[in-house]
């Protein structure tokens, strides 16, 4: 209960919720709960979780070093940074790798992507490197401001020779994206709704995210997808997030088998609470 010194507009805005909560519950609301209501210890460490992490860090090095220097981080320096950063995420940690992986096997493929990114990433004007955002949730035909706000962090902001601008996301992935992942994609919905927020746009109330995907394939390989977001994208994401809101609010955590249980931390939790 607040005190009564203490201001609701005070305690409001630290109320906030990122994409990563959100596409948590909209997998699985128990796991949501699990995670972020209970605070229920990980049983193991998926392997993707400090995989994704290592190669962001390098990514995020090549584009500080290109925005402060304006030169290329050696791509020896930047395979030897992913190797560190993998190799302290990952040390003493309870890491469940994939069948017939390890943390040796799964360091070399990162090492591969390194040199895949290196090779084919062609950046145009760097204005930020992991930007952290905090904005309102507003419904603009109605004026409608959800409890909480949006939180997150762009890993690049680009620009071009008209000052177009264009949200980067770099993802690391098995599959390719299909058309319908690029359209309905919620995290880029919202960082381009966060970007408007803030006062900047591509054009008019549009936005383009740019989507870096890098290929865990035999042979490893790298795509580029775009998407134009803008004001029928953010309607549709701001009534979804009202509804997940609510849901939260009203405790409904409830488990949705599926084939992202084999990767979930809470399955031992998860059995005993059925």
């Amino acid at each position: 209960m607040l005190q009564p010194k203490t201001k609701r507009e005070d305690f409001d805005r630290y109320l906030h919720i990122s994409y990563t909560q959100l596409n948590t519950y909209l997998k699985c609301p128990q796991k949501y709960e699990f995670q972020y209501v209970r605070g229920i210890p990980w049983e193991f460490v998926p392997e993707y979780f400090p995989f994704g992490r290592a190669i962001h860090e390098a990514a995020k090095l090549f584009y500080k070093t290109l925005k402060e220097t304006g030169q290329r981080i050696p791509l020896a320096d930047l395979t030897q940074h992913f190797k560190q950063t993998w190799d302290k995420e990952t040390q003493g940690n309870n890491i469940r790798y994939k069948e017939n992986q390890n943390r040796d096997t799964t360091r070399e493929k990162g090492t591969q992507l390194v040199r895949v990114f290196y090779e084919n990433v062609a950046p145009q004007r760097i204005i930020g490197v992991e930007v952290p955002f905090s904005v309102d949730l507003v419904l603009e035909e109605t004026g409608e401001v959800l409890p909480c706000k949006l939180t997150g962090i762009f890993d690049l902001i680009e620009s071009d020779e008209e000052d177009t601008l264009v949200i980067v996301e770099l993802k690391t992935s098995s599959k390719r994206f299909s058309d319908d992942q690029i359209d309905l994609d919620l995290q880029g919905t919202l960082y381009s709704y966060a970007l408007k927020q803030i006062g900047f746009r591509t054009n008019g109330d549009e936005t383009l995210v740019r989507y870096d995907q890098l290929l865990k394939h035999k042979n490893p390989d790298m795509e580029t997808y775009y998407a134009v977001k803008g004001n029928i994208d953010y309607t549709w994401a701001h009534h979804l997030v009202r509804k997940v809101l609510r849901a939260i609010d009203h405790e409904v955590f409830h488990p949705i088998p599926g084939w992202q249980c084999k990767e979930c931390p809470f399955g031992t939790t998860c059995q005993k609470k059925q």
